[in-house]
């Protein structure tokens, strides 16, 4: 069973922050650096590539790589769990 893009983005960004030792409540976005944003894309990138999440579309390669980007910040923004705002 394939999850859903915003579940996806939420379970990564709350694994990797963890797995980096970071203990988040609240607004995740200060903690995205560059190596953390980088970690977050790689796996769902990957997740993607592997079937697990829904997309309703075929991408290239390259342009997988952009549209996990822009699903990253999209839900960083607009997921309550993630950003703090309840």
């Amino acid at each position: 069973m394939k999850i859903s893009q915003k579940e996806a983005v939420y379970s990564v960004v709350i694994d990797v922050l963890t797995k980096n030792s970071l203990s988040i409540s609240g607004d995740v976005a200060p903690y995205i650096t560059d190596d953390i944003r980088i970690e977050i894309e790689e796996s769902l990138f990957e997740m993607f590539n592997d079937g697990l999440i829904e997309i309703d579309k075929c991408l290239s390669q390259e342009k997988l790589r952009v549209y996990v980007s822009g699903l990253r910040t999209n839900w960083i923004r607009r997921d309550s769990r993630l950003n703090g705002r309840q």
